[in-house]
């Protein structure tokens, strides 16, 4: 129905092919008809294998949503063998799985979209109240934040309001918040790369250079200071 959550299958399902030809593209790797091909047969590979995972008790679950895609981009390597196809920068093997000599395996369901990453997100919280063995409420994501004095307080509350807690900066986080404007940002920023998930950085006036920069060293969003602190909402997916 309209204004329903997605089901994780079919955002993840949808954001196959897009993710695919997106990292291809990148890599001026042209999509000829046997990467075509395989493009479709992991589509219908990582249906399958979401659709067994949906039938599966929580408790019984081995693989998680994000496995289970790096596990359907096997064709798509196997394509790419075929073809010859010489990639050039990309390391041998990957971080994820042995057989992924091409680094197809997206590191974060946050590489697929908006849609795929807030499904994941829901799916996480939902198997962590179903394994929990209390009453008391499951584990929320940490969110670290380094940012001036006068903004923590308006963005710790809005943190929580979208079922996350705030996190010791120094523990591991599941995203960071970082403003650019302070004097230590090089360190705050340094230090968030290092133990976060994702990295939010924002800041009153940050130029087309700054923010060139600033993506090629990882970070995952770039927004407005005044978004941060009036609606946080529209940069963190909600939990709740």
């Amino acid at each position: 129905m309209d204004g329903e959550p997605r089901t994780l299958r079919s955002t993840f399902v949808e954001a196959y092919p897009r993710y695919v030809a997106r990292l291809l593209t990148g890599r001026s790797v042209e999509m000829v008809e046997v990467v075509a091909d395989a493009v479709v047969e992991g589509t219908s590979v990582l249906d399958g294998l979401l659709k067994t995972l949906e039938a599966t008790p929580f408790q019984m679950q081995r693989q998680s949503p994000l496995e289970l895609f790096r596990e359907a981009l096997r064709p798509v390597g196997r394509a790419l063998d075929t073809v010859g196809i010489q990639l050039p920068g990309v390391p041998a093997g990957s971080a994820f799985t042995a057989w992924d000599t091409y680094g197809l395996s997206p590191a974060s369901s946050a590489e697929l979209g908006p849609e795929a990453y807030e499904a994941h997100l829901r799916w996480g919280v939902s198997k962590a109240r179903a394994m929990s063995a209390t009453p008391s409420p499951p584990q929320r994501p940490p969110v670290a934040v380094w940012c001036a004095a006068q903004d923590r307080r308006m963005i710790e509350e809005q943190v929580a309001s979208a079922g996350y807690v705030v996190s010791d900066r120094h523990g591991q986080a599941s995203l960071a918040i970082v403003d650019v404007d302070t004097d230590v940002f090089e360190d705050d920023l340094a230090a968030a790369m290092q133990s976060a998930g994702r990295t939010i950085v924002y800041g009153s006036a940050i130029d087309d250079l700054q923010q060139t920069a600033l993506r090629a060293r990882g970070v995952w969003k770039i927004v407005d200071r005044q978004q941060i602190l009036s609606d946080l909402s529209a940069v963190l997916p909600s939990l709740v």
